[in-house]
């Protein structure tokens, strides 16, 4: 399918507030949209601007679409793409900018799985972060290795931050 089947205006507001409930909940500076359309990105896309409050998050139609079949929640899409801002933002991670898109994947799926409250969200960052790099060929010790050393390093980070 193309395009998504239409809906009601009433069901566009309800999908443009939970996506801005969910992006403030998780922390999101900047613009949030919710757009009506397939975009191919797996229902996020994290746009940074010239400063944080310029960042925009895309939220598409396909995101709503994989949280209704149990695939992967709206809150982690969302979380994921705030691992993404938190990443090129923060000024011990903003190298991971010139890592792969690998790298910058796994970080932004551990970051996203760091911040958000929702259990089931939190685990399928989790998995996502974990078979992103077993697809790459990581044998699962290391993967595990990585994920642990990876979890406690921005746990340190992030905690930091709220301390400043």
């Amino acid at each position: 399918m193309t395009s998504p089947p239409p809906i009601s205006k009433r069901a566009l507001q309800g999908r443009v507030a939970r996506v801005r409930r969910i992006a403030k909940a998780v922390g999101f500076v900047g613009h949030v949209d919710y757009i009506h359309a397939y975009s191919r990105t797996g229902g996020g896309q994290y746009v940074q601007g010239v400063e944080e409050s310029s960042d925009r998050l895309h939220i598409y139609a396909e995101a709503m679409d994989r949280d209704a079949s149990d695939d992967f929640s709206l809150e982690a899409v969302i979380a994921h793409e705030r691992g993404h801002q938190l990443a090129a933002r923060h000024p011990s991670l903003s190298s991971s900018a010139a890592l792969s898109d690998l790298a910058a994947e796994v970080v932004a799926s551990l970051l996203g799985a760091k911040i958000v409250n929702e259990p089931v969200a939190r685990g399928q960052l989790l998995a996502k972060a974990a078979g992103e790099l077993l697809l790459a060929g990581v044998g699962v010790e290391e993967v595990e290795r990585m994920i642990a050393e990876l979890w406690t390093l921005f746990e340190e980070l992030l905690c930091s931050d709220e301390r400043r």
